[in-house]
């Protein structure tokens, strides 16, 4: 599943390259999109990027990337070749929200965004469907990129070369944001130079039923917004990140996101929170649909860290951990704040953990099967 395509990025037209040849394919397919199509795909492109004019062309990127419109207008953001000479300014910020299988996932976020959207920023909408044709506008203030059937962790891995700005905000379509965390994160910025990490904290503020608390808290106790102290490192895949720390413009290996780069820049210190900087984590579940939403991210996320190379016998002693002393552990992280939550939430926390510790010993000898898809 790793998606192994590089970015399209700051390519000279005079002496053709591999990646020139491979830009000038893609170019060359978009050709039908076009009025001018006698003009040849390669001297097009030229003429568009030497007017500065790349964010009127669309460019397959292991599919394609468009603008689209879901109903909101705006300025149209700069999409396409980009590279080094092209960042923006200090502080400059990319947003890119996920919303691997339905768009209108996205629409809160987009909301949001655009209410705190500043000159230089870019928004991108990173799918694993074909948007509808009828919906792509020039005119969009975002961006759309599809990387087809694509799970959480492939489209993830593309945030290294879609994005140019300073900073890259990466949003879940679940992790909704209100707008005084992007206020937070820009004052953070500015404050903090030094930075390569603002982590995000989490509130359960949507799905407050008592399953949707167990999930919530399984995941997410340790970052529960307020907190009284830096928070220890969690699996949290939103983040904000010093684009620097992705080192090149190329995708990815999948799974390296969340498992490699994010604890690499926790490990090295130079983070910052605030409890002004959190997600809402929006996912209504009841019995069922909880227990099957755990197995389904534990084993997408054994499967991964298998291909990584972790022992199968680590990844299940990690799994017995989840299922036996973490929820005590949980528990006791969240005592101050039993008022606040359902009666019986950490035994149903218990249960969840148990179709955790069930996700990751199929997972880890199986494989993920279509689970990735599936949270």
């Amino acid at each position: 599943m790793p998606l192994s395509s590089s970015a399209l990025l700051g390519c000279s037209l005079h002496q053709p390259q591999p990646r020139q040849r491979q830009l000038i394919r893609i170019v060359q397919s978009g050709c039908r999109d076009w009025p001018e199509a006698s003009l040849s795909a390669t001297q097009r492109f030229g003429r568009f990027r030497r007017e500065g004019r790349e964010r009127e062309y669309s460019y397959q990127f292991g599919s394609h990337l468009e603008n689209l419109d879901l109903g909101m207008e705006g300025t149209t953001k700069i999409v396409g070749a980009s590279g080094p000479a092209m960042e923006r300014g200090r502080g400059s910020i990319s947003f890119v929200v996920t919303a691997p299988e339905r768009l209108d996932r996205a629409r809160s976020s987009l909301a949001i965004i655009r209410s705190r959207f500043r000159e230089g920023d870019e928004v991108f909408v990173v799918t694993g469907i074909e948007p509808a044709k009828s919906a792509t506008s020039a005119d969009s203030w975002y961006s759309v990129v599809t990387i087809p059937d694509a799970s959480s962790f492939a489209i993830r891995a593309q945030v290294p070369a879609i994005c140019r700005n300073e900073w890259v905000i990466v949003l879940e379509d679940h992790a909704l944001i209100e707008p005084c965390a992007i206020d937070s994160i820009r004052k953070l910025i500015c404050a903090k130079p030094e930075l390569d990490m603002i982590v995000f904290l989490a509130k359960n503020l949507t799905s407050v039923s008592r399953w949707g608390w167990a999930i919530f808290l399984f995941n997410f106790t340790l970052i529960w917004a307020p907190l009284d102290a830096p928070p220890p490192f969690s699996a949290v895949t939103s983040a904000v990140v010093r684009r620097a720390k992705f080192e090149n413009e190329t995708p990815l290996e999948e799974g390296v996101w969340e498992l490699r780069l994010i604890p690499k820049i926790f490990s090295e210190g130079k983070i910052a929170y605030s409890n002004d900087i959190f997600f809402d984590h929006v996912k209504p579940v009841n019995f069922v649909s909880a227990v099957i939403l755990e197995f389904h991210n534990a084993r997408a996320g054994a499967a991964i860290q298998r291909k990584l190379g972790t022992p199968i016998r680590n990844i299940i002693y990690e799994g017995f951990y989840c299922a036996g002393s973490r929820p005590g552990i949980l528990a006791k992280a969240a005592a101050h704040r039993l008022h606040e939550l359902p009666a019986g939430t950490f035994q149903r926390v218990r249960v969840v953990s148990c179709a955790h510790l069930i996700g990751y010993i199929i997972g880890s000898i199986f494989g993920g099967g279509r689970s990735a898809h599936k949270i």
